[in-house]
């Protein structure tokens, strides 16, 4: 809960008429494919500790708690503001 993750990758950048020739807009994507964790040999991507996103991640120590919280009547808007008291806690 007190750790940070970074994951960095390449984000490549179409030039005009490659990616969508019938188009003048600009296409960028990700050099990484978050589908690919599970397939990794000998379970490697299951020890990965975050579940990627379009956005961001969550750590699975997080996700673990959720359901458990949620179920008990812990509002999703409610433990947002605890995980915030907590790592302003520990940052300040």
């Amino acid at each position: 809960m007190s750790t940070h993750n970074y994951v960095i990758s390449k984000r490549y950048k179409c030039k005009e008429g490659m990616c969508a020739p019938s188009s003048k807009e600009r296409y960028t994507f990700k050099g990484f494919d978050s589908n690919v964790l599970p397939l990794f040999p000998d379970s490697v991507g299951d020890m990965f500790p975050a579940f990627l996103t379009h956005r961001s991640g969550i750590s699975k120590q997080l996700i673990d708690w959720m359901l458990p919280l949620f179920n008990k009547g812990v509002r999703p808007h409610a433990l947002s503001e605890i995980l915030l008291a907590h790592h302003k806690k520990q940052h300040m």
